[in-house]
């Protein structure tokens, strides 16, 4: 009986270990982790259409570390077919963030007219900014301005899916106060 009992355990252990390894195994990343070194943040555009304000108006890319390193910034041409192309490098002290402000004619780009291309934001395009560090950062998006001022949290490359729940204020399309 204790011999059935021990087979019985060593069985059950060994399917929980199994399943167990086989999760973990389905999380981790293939090919070189990036483990908080790598990030995509995309422009949010205001709702007000106003020539006026742009001067006021801002984007950066606020960066912190708890590691002495080197941040770089890269924007996709769309120009051409999404290149990348490396942008501005700081470095960040131990502990200490920076505000990096984002160049907006990748991530915003105007037509000839200086009119936004994409202003429903509905058409796939290349506007997003790639954050690379040399160690893991924290990385959030912030923009300042008249209707302009929002801020979030940029998650990791690894961390990124395809499907998403966002909880928001529900809209109002001009149909009442």
């Amino acid at each position: 009986m204790r011999f059935v009992k021990r087979v019985l355990f060593s069985v059950v252990l060994s399917m929980v270990c199994c399943t167990t390894f086989s999760r973990l195994e389905a999380q981790t990343q293939k090919g070189i982790p990036t483990d908080g070194r790598d990030f995509y943040i995309a422009y949010v555009a205001p709702s007000i259409k106003c020539g006026a304000i742009k001067p006021f108006q801002a984007v950066f890319a606020i960066v912190s570390s708890y590691y002495d390193c080197s941040v770089t910034l890269s924007y996709f041409d769309p120009a051409q077919g999404g290149l990348e192309v490396t942008g501005t490098t700081t470095h960040i002290l131990a502990k200490n963030s920076a505000n990096i402000q984002l160049d907006m004619n990748y991530m915003d780009p105007k037509d000839a007219n200086g009119n936004r291309m994409n202003i429903d934001g509905e058409v796939p395009m290349y506007t997003a900014c790639r954050i690379h560090a040399d160690h893991p950062i924290s990385v959030a998006y912030y923009s300042t301005g008249p209707n302009s001022g929002g801020m979030y949290l940029a998650f990791q490359t690894g961390a990124l899916g395809k499907t998403y729940v966002i909880a928001a204020a529900p809209a109002n399309p001009a149909l009442g106060a």
